[in-house]
């Protein structure tokens, strides 16, 4: 898609809609003015954004009507129903003011914008022009990125073994990680979509090495080790991809990945890596307690699973907003505290609402057999994104992340017919 056929994409969609596409390329500049909240909520584009997006999301869903619905639609929709009940429970037990409000908005954000995602993305095109509206603003994290390399960073976190994470200027490194993970997918989908088409030149494959090679860089300067995992799961998946398309490109990838490991990746993995993990070996090697492994999350993650236990069935069932008692906890245990998604979702709607998450997650899964190669690496590939995000991070409480997961989940829940034909 060239520059005027995306402006003239996003031009044809109705206003209802359209304003997805400003605020997926207008992300990184509303994320750079995190810390006006300080200042007043009411300053904050963050916060207004978090407030007018499940509102809009709103409009648009009683404005136009789903004509297909496929089974994953309906176990999120019945997820959603819980949700939103949770919402306004939690809305209610913490009192009305500006941090309820937040949390409640937070809360809802999720099961309202992949509805909203599935109205809008009706054909591979609608795909195209969101991926490359997220690529445009990549542009601008490019420009921090390569700021900070060259005049320092511009807001540093320090791990527990004092590495420095550059963080952009954002609330937290997750932003970056994001942008690398969802951008070096994104760029490899349009080379195989080349191809496929057979259009692909050299200068093609030379993009993608380059936007590697960068976000391997940019990997080296946040320091998360969740991100190696996720980057390192995308380049098995586009090797397998084009295994199955050409095995001279992978040999040439297979080149260009180990003269890189031979001159850069004993540095990178003594200095990044290894003293990311050191803690984690030493609970393999029985020298810390079982309870310190992923950086003493699983100690905590036992806690509030034995806390879960403790409340009554009808909570268990449906989440601990239904408990109607101590609202910082349970805003805590449903927004943030968890660090692990499955879990804050489990403390957020209950049993059954896991086990429809769950649900919803594998019949999305099982769309990878209608999509073609290009479409059916993008979908794997945001799956492992997502799915390893999910293990230590919450990727369902950052919406910048949910613009791109859902527009690819609602792309694959078309009609299988179409899928199979485009």
């Amino acid at each position: 898609m060239s520059f005027k056929e995306w402006r003239d994409w996003q031009k044809a969609i109705p206003w209802s809609l359209r304003w997805f596409v400003y605020l997926v390329f207008l992300r990184p500049f509303v994320d750079r003015f995190y810390d006006l909240k300080t200042i007043s909520p009411f300053l904050s584009p963050l916060y207004i954004v978090g407030a007018l997006t499940p509102m809009l999301c709103l409009v648009a869903l009683f404005r136009f009507r789903k004509k297909d619905t496929i089974v994953s639609d309906r176990f999120f929709n019945f997820l959603a129903v819980i949700v939103i009940i949770a919402g306004i429970f939690t809305f209610l037990i913490n009192g009305f003011d500006i941090y309820s409000l937040m949390v409640f908005f937070k809360i809802l954000t999720p099961v309202l914008l992949f509805p909203f995602c599935r109205i809008l993305i009706r054909s591979k095109e609608d795909l195209h022009g969101i991926l490359q509206t997220f690529l445009y603003s990549s542009i601008i994290v490019i420009f921090i990125f390569f700021y900070e390399m060259i005049f320092g960073g511009l807001n540093i976190e320090y791990t527990r073994t004092d590495i420095a994470r550059y963080q952009g200027g954002f609330a937290d490194l997750m932003n970056y990680a994001f942008y690398i993970t969802l951008g070096f997918a994104s760029i490899c989908y349009f080379y195989l979509i080349k191809r496929a088409k057979k259009t692909a030149t050299f200068r093609s494959i030379l993009l993608v090495v380059l936007v590697g090679a960068l976000c391997i860089a940019a990997l080296s300067k946040i320091s998360h080790l969740t991100s190696y995992f996720v980057f390192a799961g995308l380049l098995g998946l586009l090797c397998y991809e084009l295994f199955r398309a050409s095995r001279r490109i992978l040999i040439l990838i297979g080149i260009l990945l180990f003269v890189g490991y031979t001159l850069f990746g004993d540095q990178l993995y003594k200095s990044n890596i290894e003293p990311l993990i050191s803690r984690d070996l030493e609970v393999v090697g029985g020298e810390r307690a079982e309870t310190q492994l992923f950086h003493g999350r699983l100690g905590r993650w036992e806690n509030m699973l034995t806390d879960f236990k403790g409340y009554p069935v009808f909570v268990q069932l449906f989440g601990v907003p239904f408990n109607l008692t101590d609202p910082f906890l349970t805003s805590l245990e449903i927004t943030g505290g968890a660090h692990n998604d499955f879990l804050r979702i489990l403390f957020n709607a209950g049993i059954i609402g896991l086990i429809l998450y769950i649900l919803f997650l594998l019949n999305i899964v099982f769309r990878l057999r209608y999509l073609k190669l290009p479409e059916h690496f993008l979908l794997a590939g945001i799956l492992i994104i997502f799915l390893l995000y999910s293990v230590t991070t919450l990727p369902t409480m950052y919406s910048q992340m949910l613009y791109i997961v859902f527009t690819v989940f609602s792309y694959a829940s078309l009609k299988k017919g179409y899928l199979k034909e485009n």
